[in-house]
């Protein structure tokens, strides 16, 4: 037999003989390599929900709710949204724009004394300038 070729122990005490070819070398991977980082994740200084669809939230809470405090489950099925993400998302935006205190992981939903002042508004007119004054605040600019 040649030099490439060797009999293994087990298989010639067995009677059987079995060629293995030697082992091909392998690049080793530098232990000082550069590992390719990724860059962060943008932070957003938006919200991804309107001030309108976040402002549903506080409209079924007094529609539905009578204005008081509601689990987020019955909120959820009350504005028919079932991805749990969207869900998250549109309850976020209404804690943001200050209608509603609470999301998803929180106990309960409630309306904050804004949330009641624009959902109980008198008049169309009110309730427009109560929207736009919820989108400047808690922001800086």
């Amino acid at each position: 037999m040649g030099e490439d070729t060797k009999i293994t122990e087990s298989k010639a005490l067995n009677g059987i003989a079995k060629k293995v070819s030697p082992k091909k070398a392998t690049k080793a991977k530098p232990t000082n390599a550069k590992t390719v980082k990724k860059s962060p994740k943008p932070t957003r200084n938006y919200q991804i929900v309107t001030v309108e669809k976040s402002l549903i939230i506080a409209q079924k809470l007094k529609e539905m709710n009578g204005g008081n405090p509601w689990t987020p489950k019955d909120v959820k099925v009350a504005i028919n949204l079932t991805d749990n993400n969207k869900f998250f998302y549109c309850s976020q935006a209404s804690r943001d724009f200050g209608f509603t205190i609470g999301t998803r992981d929180a106990k309960e939903i409630a309306l904050t004394d804004f949330g009641r002042s624009t959902v109980y508004t008198p008049d169309v007119q009110t309730e427009k300038r109560k929207k736009n004054r919820s989108i400047f605040k808690n922001r800086d600019f």
